[in-house]
């Protein structure tokens, strides 16, 4: 009887508020499907306000790194970048340090006896190659030459190699002696370099590098690169001879 009453009352109810009812339904139902079909248009919503905020950082630090390269002497960084390619080369070359040498020898008039380096420790793997600086992509390879020739050839050979002019060598230690005829030779001990590149050139929103103070020093020495004075004496020559230079990359 109890049940029977309760459900005369929810009848009774429900025919009472039967529109209100039904439109509460409809609305919720309504509701409930754009929900579910309008999901991913509110996520795709979501996604293009969130590219756009990205969009906009990255045309921001465009925009910056155009501006840094519109205050750029385009003509001197491609000079420079020319020059830094011929003294150091982005791979293991050893034929143009041969090159040079030779250059040297016609320029000079000294007789190279003999050159130590290994062309088989010229890679990145071995022990004897040495990075040039903390953060710095360039690379030494030791070498030891033997050259003969009066005082004022030798000279001109060992400031040559001072100079930027061919492949770049830093000159750390001289030793002179005499041979059993009596003519003059250097043991010069010193340093070629190479410069590995980048495999990539980075995303075009990637920040320009940031150019160190050793890399300012260098860039401008290779800027300032000017051709041999031929008209020095022997004295003047051998008073000018630098060694034990400072590593270019530290």
């Amino acid at each position: 009887m109890e049940n029977n009453l309760f459900i005369n009352r929810l009848l009774a109810f429900i025919r009472r508020y039967e529109i209100i009812i039904v439109s509460v339904i409809v609305i919720l139902s309504v509701i409930l499907f754009s929900i579910i079909f309008l999901k991913s248009n509110f996520i795709q919503a979501a996604k293009i306000n969130s590219d756009k905020k990205i969009l906009t950082e990255k045309l921001a630090i465009l925009k910056q790194k155009d501006n840094k390269l519109a205050s750029l002497d385009s003509p001197l960084y491609q000079s420079v970048f020319t020059k830094m390619n011929q003294i150091l080369p982005e791979e293991k070359d050893y034929f143009s340090l041969f090159s040079t040498f030779d250059n040297l020898e016609r320029e000079t008039g000294v007789v190279v006896i003999s050159t130590e380096f290994q062309i088989g420790v010229i890679s990145t793997s071995s022990a004897r190659l040495t990075k040039a600086g903390a953060g710095i992509p360039a690379y030494t390879v030791p070498l030891s030459i033997l050259v003969e020739g009066n005082a004022d050839s030798i000279g001109h050979f060992i400031s040559s190699l001072n100079k930027l002019t061919s492949r770049l060598i830093d000159v750390e230690e001289v030793r002179w002696s005499r041979n059993a005829f009596g003519n003059t030779q250097a043991s010069i001990d010193g340093r070629a370099f190479f410069y590995p590149l980048p495999s990539t050139i980075g995303k075009i929103d990637n920040p320009l590098p940031k150019m160190e103070n050793a890399q300012s020093e260098l860039f401008q020495k290779i800027a300032e690169i000017t051709p041999f004075e031929s008209n020095i004496s022997a004295g003047e020559m051998i008073s000018k001879i630098e060694v034990g230079k400072k590593n270019p990359f530290q």
